[in-house]
């Protein structure tokens, strides 16, 4: 556990703070479950009850068993505070409490999930949106979480952005000197230009090198597609979750500006 002297001095001011993962509406149907469970015990010791009285306890045990896996999965679930520094994380988890400086990344990824629950009509009401999360350093040290919000961007789009800025940073240092920085699997950083190894049915294809302006990047519904801007042609498609995606698409973004 870190000092409050620790994390003033280390891990800087405290930008964001999530200390509940479940979206309100799930703790309304956990709560109606419960109380649909708690009725139809009653209802049935009434019943049952009048004509076996050996079945009582039974119906006793069996509701206060429900009982307590319904609030040890609401308490597991709640398990799960983050607090996001200037320059770092802390997670606390049932696992205990873990924490890395953003200087220490190496490895990151980000991946979100919208949530909703069907309502009358055929419709869908949105719960929330489940955002996860892996750091890892050069010591392999990790912390992975996943955390429910109603606003993603508003906070943890923020941490992503932080981070990725910082590992770019890192990375764009490492290519100035002359340094491949690999991005992704088939991805790298030349001095030459972005060099990326197409997919094919029959496997990998060779190697191409594209200038930086050359290449274009789009996200949608979960992908990452790369393609020559020049020639119109697609030459890629990653996961949105795929490790330091994000980090990347800053430094493409950095070395795609006109020099100053």
């Amino acid at each position: 556990m870190l000092s409050s002297e620790e994390t003033e001095n280390e891990y800087g001011r405290l930008v964001f703070e999530k200390n509940r993962s479940m979206s309100s509406i799930k703790l309304i149907v956990i709560g109606l479950v419960v109380l649909g469970g708690v009725v139809a015990g009653i209802a049935f010791m009434l019943v049952a009850g009048g004509k076996n009285p050996a079945i009582q306890p039974i119906a006793i045990v069996a509701i206060a068993g429900f009982g307590c896996l319904v609030y040890g999965t609401v308490w597991y679930d709640r398990i799960n505070h983050l607090r996001y520094f200037e320059n770092g994380i802390v997670h606390t988890s049932r696992k205990g409490v873990k924490s890395v400086l953003f200087d220490e990344v190496q490895l990151f990824s980000y991946h979100t999930e919208a949530r909703s629950i069907g309502v009358a009509g055929g419709k869908s009401h949105y719960t929330g949106t489940v955002v996860t999360m892996i750091f890892e350093t050069a010591r392999h040290e990790r912390i992975k979480f996943a955390i429910v919000v109603q606003d993603p961007e508003r906070h943890l789009g923020k941490l992503r952005d932080d981070i990725s800025r910082r590992m770019a940073d890192n990375w764009l240092e490492s290519w100035r000197t002359g340094e491949s920085v690999i991005w992704l699997d088939g991805v790298r950083f030349t001095t030459d230009g972005l060099a990326i190894t197409p997919r094919g049915l029959l496997g990998s294809k060779e190697e191409l090198t594209l200038p930086f302006k050359s290449v274009v990047v789009e996200l949608s519904n979960g992908t990452c597609y790369f393609s020559d801007g020049a020639a119109k042609r697609s030459l890629l498609r990653v996961s949105s979750s795929a490790p330091n995606l994000f980090p990347g698409l800053v430094l493409l973004a950095q070395l795609q500006r006109p020099p100053v």
